[in-house]
């Protein structure tokens, strides 16, 4: 939370060698949305990596990412998902990526 008192909840997909390729703001997160979010936005997401088709996904282990719809989803999008351990900071991209903003 910042000094005015407000959230901001988003999903960031972020790219090697692209940085932020989406920041998508949401106010709801689950299962549901996160599968809708997958499939209107994972073939331009995969697009803008530009990585010569390679669909690996990396997840924080957010519950949300791991529902039975949003698994569906990613197989049906041909993601392969890279599940990381918890607090494991070193390897943890998305922990990174905002040390790099602050």
């Amino acid at each position: 939370m910042g000094s005015g008192g407000k959230v901001v909840k988003v999903i960031v997909a972020i790219s090697h060698g692209k940085g932020a390729i989406v920041c998508h703001q949401y106010d709801k997160l689950d299962g549901a949305y996160f599968a809708r979010f997958v499939q209107d936005n994972f073939e331009n997401m995969f697009r803008r990596a530009n990585k010569n088709g390679s669909r690996l996904f990396v997840q924080d282990n957010c519950p949300v990412q791991n529902s039975s719809l949003a698994r569906r989803m990613l197989r049906d999008k041909r993601a392969k998902q890279l599940k990381l351990p918890p607090r494991s900071g070193d390897i943890h991209c998305i922990e990174n990526f905002f040390m790099q903003l602050k």
